[in-house]
């Protein structure tokens, strides 16, 4: 972002309390320090992450909207449920043990009445703490609700993290430098195996050069992939091709099957854009 340390900082807190301008996080600020200027952020991931803004905006659909406000608005929605789940795929592609706030799992957003019960008015940090909605949790398998999308996205990850050995916290994970600030990808040297996370954390449809891709995976002296020829990769685990024999593509996000295309310039995305991830072990 071309920021130092302290206004980066700055950022992240004016964004995640809603003050920056194009911010539609719902964070509330606590342990202000008026003289560094530092500030904490207490919020649910889905208030956090813009969910709760998005939904009440839906919520607000008529008869008599316009049909360009209800495509934005259903757009935006849309966006912020992937953006979610493409914040649970990082963690849950990071290593060690991920940790999720009761609630989160649901699309909870904060509770607007934290400051209402004795003991907690003083501390904004009860707003992330919401108790338990009951509705929410009988939705949780129903994927027509958000909370039903987030709640079996998870599952989802958790049952392919379940059979990644590679995301034992015996190994840290180093982010690999791409040409895309779009694109998160991460790696971790596992002595099982390589593992290398493909996250694109932006609404557009991005692309990565396959030789990066190749260079994460050829550390610690594993095989890269086949240089003489495409690539084709289906992200549902099967794949064909000599090289993907051993490559095994495997999803972190739930939806319909896409594939990744990859020859010696590039590898080009052809799923839906935005908020995307994938994993690749060996």
């Amino acid at each position: 972002m071309g920021l130092g340390g302290y206004d980066h900082r700055a950022f992240l807190a004016d964004w995640y309390s809603g003050e920056y301008p194009t911010s539609d996080a719902a964070g509330l600020v606590f342990q202000h320090n008026p003289a560094t200027g530092d500030r904490r952020i207490a919020g649910t991931a889905a208030s956090l992450i813009g969910i709760e803004a998005a939904a009440e905006a839906w919520e607000g659909v008529t008869d008599a909207t316009p049909e360009h406000e209800v495509e934005s608005l259903w757009t935006w929605r849309e966006e912020r449920i992937h953006a979610l789940r493409m914040a649970h795929a990082i963690l849950y592609g990071w290593g060690g043990i991920p940790v999720l706030w009761s609630g989160d799992e649901l699309a909870q957003p904060n509770d607007p009445n934290w400051d209402t019960e004795p003991g907690h008015e003083a501390d904004s940090r009860w707003a992330g703490r919401p108790r338990l909605d009951e509705a929410r949790m009988a939705n949780r398998h129903d994927r027509s609700t958000v909370e039903g999308r987030v709640f079996t996205d998870l599952a989802h990850m958790a049952q392919v993290r379940a059979g990644l050995p590679q995301l034992d916290a015996v190994v840290r994970t180093q982010v690999q430098d791409v040409d895309d600030p779009g694109v998160l990808v991460t790696y971790r040297d596992h002595p099982r195996g390589s593992f290398v996370g493909v996250y694109n954390v932006t609404p557009q449809w991005r692309s990565v050069a396959a030789d990066q891709l190749a260079q994460a995976r050829g550390h610690g002296g594993h095989r890269r992939p086949d240089r003489h020829g495409p690539l084709r990769v289906n992200l549902t685990g099967g794949g064909r091709g000599r090289a993907s024999a051993r490559a095994a593509l495997r999803r972190l996000v739930a939806g319909a099957p896409h594939r990744l295309t990859a020859n010696r310039r590039e590898l080009v995305e052809t799923w839906e854009p935005g908020y995307r991830a994938c994993i690749m072990g060996m």
